[in-house]
């Protein structure tokens, strides 16, 4: 009897020790870990420009005298009867056509511009003239440039019987609201007259006002 006791014991105590060094483990599932949240993507900033690599526009120049579609008019500040009238086909630059015209009806009649006398048969004097001005500078209320005109009478005579072809510096001054301006020319005028040698000569246009419309 004390045998088989003594064997129990023995049989408790072993399975006892053996449970006391089994390590525990947890009830509990475990948790996978939690993936780190991926952050958004950032959109990327537009390329900022160089400030030297941006091309800066140059200013257009703004015709102050002689806008593009300008017409105009004008006429001499003298005795000159002579009817003008221009247009600007693009900035600064004018195109001028004119007559000049007399009429004498005791005969005689002598042209204009040209100065050519006709016999007493003749009673009208016209010559034509034509112009082209460029302003290098037209900032208001002063222009300047090259200009070119060329007169030819018309009658009596023949027509182009006497021509002048007159090289001048054009000046241009408007102080006022009103488009109105004032200017002269000088330069050299060459008179070609036909079975005569030419001639040149000093010519300034003495005064012309310019009305623009």
């Amino acid at each position: 009897m004390k045998t088989i006791m003594a064997t129990g014991l023995a049989v408790g105590l072993g399975l006892g020790l053996a449970l006391a060094a089994t390590p525990a483990f947890a009830d509990e599932d475990e948790t996978p870990p939690k993936e780190a949240a991926t952050p958004a993507p950032k959109e990327d900033a537009p390329p900022q420009k160089d400030e030297a690599t941006i091309e800066k526009k140059p200013k257009k120049h703004r015709a102050s005298m002689g806008p593009q579609g300008t017409l105009f008019t004008g006429a001499a500040v003298s005795s000159l009867p002579v009817v003008l009238l221009g247009y600007f086909p693009v900035d600064d630059l004018a195109t001028t056509v004119g007559l000049g015209f007399t009429y004498n009806g005791n005969g005689s009649a002598v042209s204009p511009l040209t100065g050519v006398k006709g016999t007493p048969n003749n009673k009208i004097g016209e010559d034509l003239f034509l112009d082209v001005i460029y302003f290098v500078h037209d900032q208001g209320p002063f222009a300047m440039g090259p200009e070119l005109n060329f007169i030819s009478s018309l009658s009596p005579d023949y027509a182009g019987s006497v021509v002048v072809l007159t090289p001048m510096w054009a000046l241009r001054y408007a102080p006022w609201k009103a488009p109105i301006a004032i200017g002269t020319g000088v330069g050299v005028g060459f008179t070609f007259q036909k079975g005569m040698q030419p001639v040149a000569a000093l010519s300034t246009q003495g005064l012309d006002l310019v009305y623009a419309f």
